[in-house]
């Protein structure tokens, strides 16, 4: 097997130092010595608390919800389930909005504090109808040109894609950051 070359290494030693822990920064995985790209819906929290002082936090700042029907209540930020080892969690909001992640965190506990995975998503039936939505449409935007529709109506299904996806990528970014924002200040 041959060896790497020393200015990657140098580089991936580097990549390995930017994501110790210690600092309580959000930073990117660091495996091997290959520094991965974070994506936005998931990341990592390297922090000097516990994984007790962790949880309580959040259990602190969550309405604990015990079934699909118990509707949060009160002025805390997060609503959701907190278990021994992870949580799964929603921001606690006074309004229905489709959008807001599903927030799901797993807390490690190591020599130099915790460190916190979080993977963000939408909710499992909002990604169903999404999907059966967008692909009704992307059959259209394909079907309405050789259908011989008049022009102007041949643009809709185009625009429903665009008002789709505007709908989709703009809530989705907002309550992403909102709720990132809130679990960085909180866990740090």
């Amino acid at each position: 097997m041959e060896a790497l070359p020393e200015d990657f290494q140098a580089g991936a030693a580097a990549s390995a130092e930017a994501a110790l822990p210690g600092d309580g920064k959000v930073c990117a995985d660091a495996i091997g010595g290959l520094r991965f790209k974070k994506r936005k819906m998931n990341f990592i929290i390297e922090t000097k608390k516990s994984k007790d002082e962790i949880l309580q936090i959040i259990r602190n700042n969550t309405y604990i919800t015990t079934s699909v029907f118990d509707f949060s209540k009160g002025d805390k930020y997060f609503a959701g389930k907190v278990s021994e080892n992870s949580f799964k969690i929603f921001r606690h909001i006074h309004y229905k909005n489709s959008f807001l992640p599903l927030i799901i965190g797993t807390v490690e506990e190591n020599d130099y504090g915790s460190t916190i995975k979080i993977k963000m998503r939408m909710a499992t039936f909002v990604t169903f109808f999404l999907s059966v939505w967008f692909g009704g449409v992307i059959a259209a935007c394909l079907i309405f040109p050789f259908a011989g529709f008049p022009m102007p109506s041949a643009l809709i299904p185009y625009l429903m894609l665009v008002f789709g996806i505007l709908l989709v990528v703009i809530p989705n970014k907002s309550e992403t950051e909102k709720a990132k924002e809130k679990l960085e200040e909180l866990l740090k």
